[in-house]
């Protein structure tokens, strides 16, 4: 992997229990799991109907270099953005680089 196509900052981020009040259930947060540089490519976006309007949904190739630890549990927040991570790939099993597909959350139109 070639440092000079990594442009991107991007954030890992992971759910953990937040604590709280038992009457209220088990609260959970969203808290950072570490920034790293990354190439961020689009992959295709999609419109549909749904019940709040027109939902834009688009996907993302994300290459970094290898963390160990990060799964489809993890999400990434990229500029604005909030991706769903839906597989994580260890190319060629040498821990040198990831391979992310992601999924932003779906924006309504309009």
């Amino acid at each position: 992997m070639l440092a000079g196509k990594l442009r991107e900052r991007v954030t890992f981020e992971k759910l953990v229990p937040a604590g709280g009040d038992a009457d209220w259930g088990d609260p959970t947060a969203w808290i950072g799991d570490g920034t790293v540089w990354a190439s961020v490519t689009p992959n295709n976006g999609n419109e549909k109907a749904g019940k709040d309007g027109v939902v834009t949904v688009n996907s993302y190739t994300i290459r970094t270099r290898y963390r160990e630890g990060i799964t489809s549990q993890h999400r990434i927040k990229w500029r604005l953005r909030t991706m769903d991570i839906l597989s994580v790939v260890d190319v060629d099993s040498r821990r040198r680089e990831l391979v992310i597909e992601a999924r932003e959350h779906p924006q309504r139109n309009g």
